[in-house]
């Protein structure tokens, strides 16, 4: 058996899916939100997942982990993790994509529009990802860029669409500057990590996007 792996814990939520090459099929998917920013909790539910489908974590043989934006110790759990897991294996692949890229994808947007997906950086600040569908594939369109609450209607009329996690304080900035097509997720699509329909080429695990200052969820 070929099996897949996809871990994101850059945001609110523990997510990893497990994925059978051979049938094309999702086996496991879970998005948890986290009690505390504890990220360790991962590890129980992902063993655990495991556990229940019979497969060992070492025939697990590509492993696709959300680089950010997001938190630093979340990235760094995740990125460690599966830096450890296919340390000298050869036989081993890992795929280092964004973690705006799913949410992105959760929308199914059109060729040429462009999606601002955003994140908390603080209390009157959101970082903007900007994601661009160009030839069927979601590639970053412009370079990430926090900007102030005041600034958001301005900025933002020029997306074709706009999405987040679930969070308090961007709802409040984006109902307070009257933004009101912003979609808001409560669970992360971990599963669309497995997606081909991303232009990921240039992102290496190694290269972790990070929210600053820490992000608050």
């Amino acid at each position: 058996m070929q099996y897949f792996g996809a871990v994101d814990l850059s945001g609110p939520c523990c997510s990893f899916a497990i994925f059978d090459n051979n049938s094309k099929k999702v086996l496991v998917s879970e998005s948890l939100a986290l009690s505390n920013r504890n990220n360790f909790s991962f590890f129980d539910n992902f063993f655990s997942a495991l556990k229940k489908l019979d497969i060992d974590i070492n025939s697990i043989s590509k492993w696709f982990i959300g680089i950010g934006p997001g938190s630093f110790t979340g990235l760094r759990i995740a990125s460690s993790f599966v830096s450890g897991i296919v340390y000298n294996n050869e036989k081993s692949e890992v795929i280092a994509l964004p973690s705006a890229f799913p949410l992105a994808a959760k929308l199914n947007a059109a060729e040429g529009e462009n999606i601002a997906v955003l994140y908390y950086a603080s209390r009157t600040e959101v970082l903007i990802y900007s994601v661009i569908v160009n030839n069927g594939l979601l590639t970053e369109f412009k370079e990430q860029v926090i900007i102030e609450k005041d600034e958001l209607i301005n900025i933002l009329k020029d997306f074709d669409n706009i999405v987040y996690m679930e969070n308090k304080f961007i709802a409040e900035m984006l109902s307070d500057s009257k933004i009101g097509n912003a979609i808001e997720f409560c669970s992360y699509p971990i599963d669309l990590m497995f997606s081909d329909n991303y232009n990921i080429s240039n992102y290496l695990l190694d290269k972790l996007i990070y929210i600053r200052p820490a992000a608050g969820f």
